[in-house]
Formats: structure tokens, C-alpha cells, sequence
């Protein structure tokens, strides 16, 4: 498949830009599944291939896309990072969130929707509930500085996408960005799986059994983790998507050879990350009691679990390109 930068539309921006506004920290994912299904429904008529739609009660939030005869399954996580209030609107985190003091955050109780701002540092943290908004908020325009928030509310960093000449920033590209790059990839597949999984930020679960069913009922052994990644010392915006051998849990280093093979053949620039720590849907995958392969690839972005996470839109298309020719290849 021939991608360039042209590819991505202004109808594709929008459809990032819904994603990452869509309240979804882990545990409460459903709007995000009910959003991305929407959008299946509408627009999987264009699509190469129309893949079966697994969905409802007996997969929780998670959503499974399966085209013609599979063999590797594409695995993007819909969760993301937040706050859950605790008592006297003391905050706990959700996942590694990394905001600043001062941040906007917003959700929803019975009280209806509302603003908050974050206060404290570290681990002591709270939110205090604005006073007013505007136009740009999701919430009613009154003074609300004598609210208390339920126990149990979560919170979100308030949406702002921002989209250049050459870069994306936004809350939540983790990864929402990583939910977009499988859509878009379905409109070409012919035989492969989607999964949309949950928990990833929190400590997962959702991946392995989502494995687990596609490899007893459909003999899928080799997986593709759709993520973001980190700049850091050795991984730079604008050289590609980063390709990784090892984190916490270390991959089959054949089947990771022969995810490079297939990039190198198509001539898609990457990069390789080599990391003590962290993880992703593939540590789920690798403790399963079952033999499947996985290998995480991501794109690197700038200010990881901010408000204000970027990435350049040359590694976004790489991404894509890398994303496709493995769905068709391996």
C-alpha cells in the first residue's frame, strides 16, 4: 500500500481529534468502544474487507474486528490515564499521569458534567472545581465553587488538540492515536484482527484473554501491539516508528527479527528502543498459557502522559505504513 502525507485528511484529524476528546480512563472505556463501533458501522461498507464484530456483555468494554482467514492480530488499548476522587476531593491516580499543578481536568457525576482544577504534587493531590467556563468547556456555565465531587468520580485532562504544518499535540494521543492508526488500517486489511482492549494503563488484563479466545478459535499466533512510546536518549521524534526489543517482558527475538525484515524490505524508517521497564498489551499476551508471538510498535511522542503529548506527522504516516505492510506480510 502507498501512503504519503496527503493521506491523512482533514476528515481523518477529525476523527483523532473526537477520539482523544472521548471520556475513557481505565475501567470506564465503554463511550470510547461505543464511539470507535459507531464509526465502524459507518464506514466499513468503503472497507476493503467487512470484518465480524465481537462486542457486548461477554467481552466488557473491549471490541474485537476479525477480517477473512487471520494470522496476526493488531492490539490498541482505548484506556487511558486519570484520576479517580477519593474522599473530601482528594484525587488518586489512574494509571502515571505526569500533569503539572493547575491542570484542567473535567468529568462527570450525578451533579452533572464539570471543570476542575488539579492542585498538589506528587501523590498529595486534589481538585478544586472551577467557578465558571466558557464556550470551550463540556461543562454548564455557572458557579460550581461549593460542589463536591462523588467519590469514585474519574477525572480527565480537559481536551485540547492541537494540530500544525508538521506535528499533532493533544491530551490522550496514548492512545487514542495508537486507536486511530487501527482504523485506519482496517480499510485495507483482507485477514487479520483488531482488538481494542482495556485496563492497559492500569495494570491490564483484557489483552491475554482477548489472545487466548483468538488463538483457541481462530489459530492466531503473532500480534502487533499499536501504542505510543517515548522520547527519550536513544528514541528521537521525525527518525520513525520505534520498533522495540525489549521492556519489562522481552519478545521472541525471531519473530521481532522478522518485524524488521518486513520494515527494512518496504523501506519504512524506524527506530529500535532497548528499555529496563515498562510495558504494554504484549506483557499481557506473553503470560497467557499459550504460544504467541507479539511485538510492540509505537510512535515516539514528546511530554508522554501530559496534557500535552506530541508527535510529528512524518512518524505518524511510518507508523501507518509499518502498521499495514505487517497485517499483509507477516
Amino acid at each position: 500500500m502507498s501512503l504519503s502525507l496527503q493521506s491523512i485528511t482533514d476528515s481523518d484529524l477529525s476523527l483523532l481529534e473526537a477520539l482523544c476528546s472521548v471520556h475513557g480512563p481505565s475501567g470506564n472505556e465503554s463511550a470510547v468502544r461505543d464511539f470507535i463501533l459507531k464509526h465502524i458501522k459507518s464506514e466499513m461498507e468503503s472497507w476493503v474487507a467487512k470484518p465480524e464484530i465481537f462486542s457486548g456483555d461477554e467481552y466488557q468494554n473491549n471490541l474485537m474486528l476479525v477480517f477473512g482467514k487471520p494470522r496476526t492480530a493488531l492490539y490498541a488499548h482505548m484506556d487511558s490515564i486519570g484520576y479517580t476522587v477519593r474522599y473530601d476531593m482528594n484525587l488518586i491516580k489512574i494509571g502515571g499521569p505526569l500533569a503539572q499543578q493547575f491542570t484542567l481536568l473535567k468529568g462527570e457525576d450525578s451533579g452533572g458534567p464539570f471543570i476542575g482544577t488539579l492542585i498538589g504534587e506528587g501523590n498529595e493531590l486534589s481538585v478544586e472545581v472551577e467557578s465558571h467556563c466558557d464556550a470551550s468547556c463540556d461543562a454548564p456555565c455557572e458557579d460550581q465553587t461549593d460542589r463536591a465531587l462523588e467519590p469514585g468520580t474519574d477525572l480527565v485532562y480537559h481536551h485540547d488538540f492541537r494540530s500544525g504544518s508538521r506535528s499533532i499535540q493533544s491530551p490522550y494521543l496514548d492512545n487514542r492515536m495508537g486507536c486511530w492508526l487501527a482504523l485506519l488500517a482496517a480499510r485495507t486489511i483482507t485477514d487479520g484482527v483488531i482488538c481494542f482492549t482495556t485496563w492497559e494503563e492500569h495494570g491490564g488484563g483484557s489483552a491475554g484473554y482477548l489472545s487466548s479466545q483468538l488463538y483457541d478459535r481462530f489459530g492466531v499466533r503473532q500480534s502487533i501491539i499499536c501504542d505510543m512510546t517515548y522520547v527519550t536518549e536513544g528514541i528521537r521524534s521525525g527518525r520513525g516508528p520505534v520498533i522495540s526489543m525489549r521492556d519489562r517482558h522481552i519478545p521472541r527475538r525471531s519473530y521481532v527479527d522478522r518485524v524488521i525484515s518486513i520494515a527494512r524490505e518496504a523501506g519504512i524508517p524506524f527506530q529500535i528502543e532497548v528499555e529496563a521497564s515498562g510495558g504494554s498489551d504484549g506483557s499481557e499476551i506473553q503470560l497467557i498459557h499459550r504460544p504467541v508471538d507479539w511485538c510492540f510498535i509505537g510512535v515516539a511522542e514528546e511530554h508522554y502522559h501530559t496534557p500535552d503529548e506530541k508527535v510529528l506527522k512524518v512518524d505518524v504516516i511510518n507508523a501507518l505504513k509499518l502498521h499495514s505492510a505487517l497485517m499483509e506480510n507477516l
